[in-house]
């Protein structure tokens, strides 16, 4: 895909719609929402792909903000466009949560409890913690994605609760 010329004439209009993102999330359509947590997302692993091969590689800059050139498909990653590891361990552990949800939505129904004389019900090992990279001491870290509850902030350990109340 080459660079659009709507891409470039649209930066600044991207620009102030990441910026109102950066500043709160629910201030932008869900669209918008979309797109910079999937970008964010994109560019930890990135990083991560980057780190492990590079061990000794640092990470300096704080802005991860995409830019009319990085729409560019034809141009490479650029190298400004960096983020601090603590960012970068957040979007791990919210694409993980992700992961977890919509494992949730397609095999929730499995584990659901339908014989009213069986007290244990079957869990399925596929929406275990351990099959996502999460643990235990995850379950009260506090997550929030567009994609469940409009956003809301909410601990791991209360979305799954939801979760399994649903399905």
């Amino acid at each position: 895909m080459k660079s659009s010329v709507s891409a470039r004439l649209n930066a600044d209009l991207l620009d102030q719609k990441y910026d109102q993102w950066c500043e709160d999330p629910q201030a932008v359509d869900g669209e918008w929402r979309a797109f910079f947590e999937g970008f964010e997302l994109g560019v930890a692993q990135l990083k991560k792909r980057k780190s492990s091969a590079q061990p000794d590689a640092a990470v300096t800059s704080t802005s991860s903000a995409p830019s009319a050139t990085s729409l560019d498909s034809s141009s490479e990653p650029t190298e400004n466009v960096e983020i601090q590891s603590d960012d970068e361990h957040y979007l791990n552990f919210r694409g993980k949560a992700v992961s977890l949800l919509y494992n949730y939505r397609t095999l929730g129904h499995t584990q659901a409890h339908l014989n009213p004389l069986d007290d244990q019900g079957v869990r399925n090992p596929r929406l275990e913690l351990e099959s996502f990279g999460l643990s235990e001491a995850d379950l009260d870290r506090e997550v929030s994605t567009q994609y469940y509850r409009h956003g809301q902030k909410m601990k791991l350990r209360e979305m799954i609760a939801s979760l399994e109340e649903t399905y």
